[in-house]
Formats: C-alpha cells, sequence, structure tokens
C-alpha cells in the first residue's frame, strides 16, 4: 500500500496527456506568445504540460512561477506533490520561490487539526492521503485570486487543472483546453 502510494503520488502526465500537450504545441497560439508571466500549478502532470505544450510558444524572458495556490484540490494521492528542490532539480527553468516558504517542503495540504474524514467511505474506500476540505480549498483559491489580481502583468498565463478553473469560471475545461480570459470574468465562489 505504502509503495503504491509512493507510485501514484504527484502523478504525471499518462501517455494520453503527453499526447494532448503536443497537440498543445502544435497549435498557432498568439495567447501564449504576448503572455508576460506563466503561474504554474507545482503538480509533476502540470509542469509536464507547461514543458510540452507551452514552453515552446514562449521565449526565455518570461517569467514562469510554480504557485502551489494553483495546484489541483488534493483529493487524491496523485494531489500530493514533490518537495520544491526535487521539483527545481526537474524543472529548473520554473521559480519555485513561493514554495520555498514551507519549512518541511510539504506545500501542499496537510491537516493542522483533528481531520475528519469527508470523502466517501460508504463502499470501503479508502485514501492514502487526508483530502483537503473545502474551506480549506476556498482558501486557497481565494489566495490564488488575489495573486492574480495583484500583478502588474496584463496577460498572465496559467497552466492548473479541471477544480482550480472550475472554481474560478463555473466551466468544464478538456484537458490542454485554452481560454482567454479577463480578470473581472473570474468570480471566486462558494461551493
Amino acid at each position: 500500500s505504502q509503495k503504491l502510494s509512493r507510485y501514484y503520488k504527484d502523478s504525471p502526465l499518462s501517455p494520453r496527456g503527453i499526447r494532448q500537450a503536443e497537440a498543445l504545441a502544435q497549435e498557432a497560439n498568439p495567447n501564449f506568445q504576448s503572455c508576460d508571466l506563466v503561474v504554474v500549478s507545482p503538480l509533476t502532470r502540470a509542469l509536464q504540460t507547461f514543458d510540452v505544450g507551452v514552453k515552446p510558444h514562449i521565449t526565455n524572458a518570461i517569467p514562469v512561477i510554480a504557485l502551489p495556490s494553483a495546484a489541483e484540490r488534493l483529493y487524491l494521492i496523485s494531489d500530493v506533490g514533490r518537495s520544491a528542490r526535487e521539483l527545481q532539480r526537474r524543472f529548473p527553468h520554473v521559480a519555485f520561490d513561493h514554495m520555498m516558504d514551507y519549512d518541511d517542503e510539504a506545500w501542499w495540504y496537510r491537516p493542522q487539526s483533528e481531520y475528519v474524514e469527508w470523502r466517501p467511505t460508504g463502499r470501503n474506500q479508502r485514501y492514502a492521503c487526508p483530502g483537503e476540505p473545502i474551506a480549506e480549498f476556498q482558501q486557497r483559491m481565494q489566495d490564488l485570486y488575489t495573486f492574480l489580481q495583484q500583478r502588474d502583468e496584463s496577460h498572465i498565463l496559467v497552466v492548473c487543472h479541471h477544480g482550480v478553473i472550475d472554481w474560478m469560471l463555473d466551466v468544464d475545461f478538456d484537458n490542454c483546453q485554452h481560454q482567454q480570459v479577463s480578470l473581472s470574468n473570474i468570480r471566486p465562489r462558494s461551493v
């Protein structure tokens, strides 16, 4: 069980995900080329999507920031991340400065007090990690929204996950789907 947890922790892109990111790289996308900042989730699958699908479209002068608040809501072990040091070795072109404030490098959700399971357990489901409660996730999404709002850049590309997009836009996106959205159209919401 612990061996499987290590295998699935911070899951990389599947072969299908890699093909989707490669298809993204093949698109002529002026939105990518006109961005002046990239914010990416520090989960490996998002970093790989950036590397394969977006990086070919931007210059090295564009800053790329890994931001924990852009990560998917922690539901399964695949949403538990890796340390900033480990990620920095693998993705040296990404700035992990916003992750260095975590003393033990665990930037993902970890219970600070007694944890109460909120996910389904009626069919003997077991989870390899605690799930991020909605209040914690909503606070993190508000932090992401505030971060984006306070930036001086006019065109920020965000490489993130379904749960983040759903919270910000209340829209279902396919993998590697992209859309230009005005910050004024982002509506932080509660569930």
